[in-house]
């Protein structure tokens, strides 16, 4: 029977870059390496096999939740090849890069990470990306690069205007930027006339007078109709 879903806890876990290229089987490699490779065995084992083995089996994971285990540096996921949901919330990761190599993922959780930079790319089959609360990230490249978002979560960073997403793909269908210090209005109606999605904004932006201007508010901020044309967008407050 294949394993798709590994779900454990780990202890703190300090992981230096210099393990970018540690072998995963490797017997010298440094303790803090041991922990992590050691406890995903563990949850294999079930699979009896050599470390080689079982590192084949980590490849062919499809799901994988680390949240909540003061994990500083993800490179050795490098080793889930094939893993498609991927949740790193509630760590202490900066620098995530490395987990945009995971070309198979289709859902990313990375919120309440301490990033203040984010560049996505290689995430072609990206669905859900979820990037609330990053402790003061006030921008993310690369976005044209995500042909397949649908869902984009933002919440609850540094941003002042809707700019940073001029290059959202087509495919978005939901954007949640609530508990953001939006000001810049004319942002979020450029926005609305480059792509047709639901917005999820906090009250003040949405009634501002700007928006007002070139939009017909019904039920607050939950539906605003674009005035001189047929177009409509969506706009919500998220819970």
């Amino acid at each position: 029977m294949m394993l798709k879903t590994l779900i454990f806890s780990l202890s703190l876990i300090v992981l230096p870059q210099a393990l970018l290229g540690q072998e995963f089987c490797d017997h010298n490699a440094p303790l803090s390496f041991k922990k992590t490779r050691d406890l995903m065995l563990r949850a294999l084992a079930a699979h009896e096999g050599t470390c080689h083995e079982k590192e084949e089996s980590l490849r062919k994971l499809k799901k994988v939740d680390l949240s909540q285990q003061g994990i500083q540096d993800p490179s050795p996921l490098r080793v889930l090849e094939q893993v498609e949901d991927l949740n790193l919330s509630n760590n202490k990761i900066e620098n995530p890069h490395i987990v945009f190599n995971l070309a198979h993922l289709s859902s990313l959780n990375l919120s309440h990470n301490p990033i203040k930079k984010l560049r996505v790319r290689s995430l072609s089959n990206i669905k859900t990306l979820l990037l609330d609360f990053l402790g003061g990230a006030k921008r993310i490249g690369g976005m044209r690069n995500l042909s397949s978002l649908k869902d984009l979560s933002f919440r609850g960073n540094k941003l002042s205007s809707l700019k940073v997403f001029n290059e959202i793909p087509q495919s978005l269908e939901s954007l949640d930027v609530t508990h953001n210090p939006l000001t810049d209005a004319e942002s979020v109606i450029n926005l609305a006339n480059k792509v047709n999605l639901n917005f999820f904004l906090n009250d003040h932006i949405c009634k501002s007078r700007k928006v007002k201007d070139n939009y017909g508010i019904q039920q607050g901020c939950v539906q605003l109709k674009k005035i001189k044309s047929q177009k409509s967008i969506k706009v919500g407050n998220a819970q």
